[in-house]
């Protein structure tokens, strides 16, 4: 992939879905996302789901920043390939 189509795919993919929601900086918008990344972390991961819920940590404190930087500061250069392969594969 070339420079340009790189381009023009990250540009797609900050316009989908939840990017815009985040960056609009309205917290109804962003409190909706915070309340579906909690249903999806609760089905999918629900041991870490109910540790947090026992902790008393809301997710909702580090998705923001997860997802503005697409996870590149938080995690490994490798965790973070593997998840934008997954993020750019299954959305």
């Amino acid at each position: 992939m070339n420079v340009e189509e790189s381009f023009v795919c990250l540009s797609n993919l900050l316009g989908l879905r939840y990017f815009p929601d985040f960056l609009s900086m309205q917290a109804d918008k962003i409190e909706h996302r915070y309340r579906v990344f909690e249903q999806v972390l609760g089905q999918e991961c629900a041991q870490v789901a109910c540790h947090f819920s026992r902790i008393g940590f809301s997710p909702g404190l580090v998705v923001t920043e997860w997802w503005l930087t697409l996870y590149s500061r938080q995690f490994s250069p490798d965790l973070v390939g593997r998840l934008w392969d997954c993020f750019l594969l299954e959305g």
